[in-house]
């Protein structure tokens, strides 16, 4: 029977021309770290109780989405092989805070662009993208300006730009998005039109440059967010990364009633269910609201009965006054 090393690099054969040069990237890491775990261990030696094992150490260090990375690796090298793992147990006690921007951040960042909207450069445009359509930072800066139709106000998500570690240094690589249903199109927001006009191409200029760095190239991810994180530094707003952005344009949408079946063909989910998943803690606070205003409304609504019954008594007594004034008149 071989090792698991052995089979671990079978299996990286097989996927070779299956995963994308980020996912490889993102692979590196937890392969190295396997390898070293495993060793020469053989397969058939491999049990559910070793890995569960494994798995409870890796809850006093890691998140549940980087063990769940692990797993996920592990099954598919062993199911290659015909060896298939009993339920693996991985406990979420806590669950994961989103980082969001709340509503009187977004306030400041829209009232600092009308403010300064002269000052407004092409490498603060991810943020305004980021913060009216929920797009992931990779395909905010893998946008072309032929992606975007700003007098249908439309927005097609085609691409990816990532950043590889080639030879010990940096590469910016353009792929397909995250997954098929990440290719979509989005509508936008007037204010993100008007934002962006500016900055589009004239007819006879070149609209395969990129939006968010005006050239043939995309911008890199690590000067953006420092551009971005100073603006809103500037707009009184802490910094919380990118991604919050994404997470609060759905929040936003969960508050405002919007279907989940449209947020999540907005966001590219797969399906409602990561939609829910992810966004619960709102749709847990939408709950308890909608209980709330059942009860305050039947309260409320108990109370206006008493008062006029009470105003019916008083009125009725006010009667029986009267007719008792005229009958010691007679």
């Amino acid at each position: 029977m071989k090792t698991f090393y052995e089979a671990l690099d079978e299996f990286l054969e097989l996927k070779e021309s299956e995963l994308k040069p980020y996912t490889k990237f993102g692979y590196a890491g937890r392969i190295k770290r396997l390898k070293e775990l495993f060793a020469d261990l053989k397969l058939e030696d491999i049990t559910t109780e070793e890995v569960q094992d494994y798995v409870d150490d890796w809850q006093k260090k890691y998140s549940v989405s980087t063990i769940n990375g692990y797993l996920l690796i592990i099954k598919q090298v062993l199911e290659q092989n015909g060896i298939k793992l009993e339920r693996i147990n991985v406990k979420n006690d806590k669950p994961r805070k989103l980082r969001l921007y709340s509503a009187v951040d977004i306030e400041k960042v829209e009232q600092y662009y009308l403010d300064h909207k002269e000052k407004t450069k092409v490498h603060h445009l991810p943020i305004f993208i980021a913060l009216y359509t929920g797009m992931r930072f990779g395909e905010i800066l893998g946008l072309q300006w032929l992606d975007i139709d700003l007098d249908r106000g439309l927005i097609d998500v085609s691409k990816n730009a990532q950043e590889i570690k080639e030879n010990g240094k940096r590469k910016k690589i353009i792929q397909t998005p995250k997954t098929l249903s990440s290719n979509r199109t989005i509508a936008i927001p007037q204010q993100l039109i008007e934002i962006l006009k500016p900055f589009q191409p004239k007819e006879d200029e070149d609209w395969e440059k990129y939006v968010c760095s005006g050239k043939s190239e995309p911008h890199d991810k690590r000067s953006i967010s420092k551009s971005a994180e100073k603006l809103l530094a500037k707009a009184g707003v802490d910094w919380q990364g990118f991604h919050a952005f994404r997470h609060s344009y759905a929040t936003r949408m969960m508050e405002k009633n919007i279907p989940v079946k449209a947020i999540s063909d907005l966001l590219g989910h797969n399906n409602i269910g990561t939609t829910m998943n992810i966004y619960s803690h709102t749709t847990n606070d939408f709950k308890k609201e909608c209980v709330k205003k059942i009860f305050e409304d039947e309260k409320f609504k108990r109370e206006k009965e008493k008062e006029i019954l009470k105003n019916e008594v008083i009125k009725l007594q006010q009667q029986m006054n009267e007719i008792m004034i005229k009958i010691a008149e007679l």
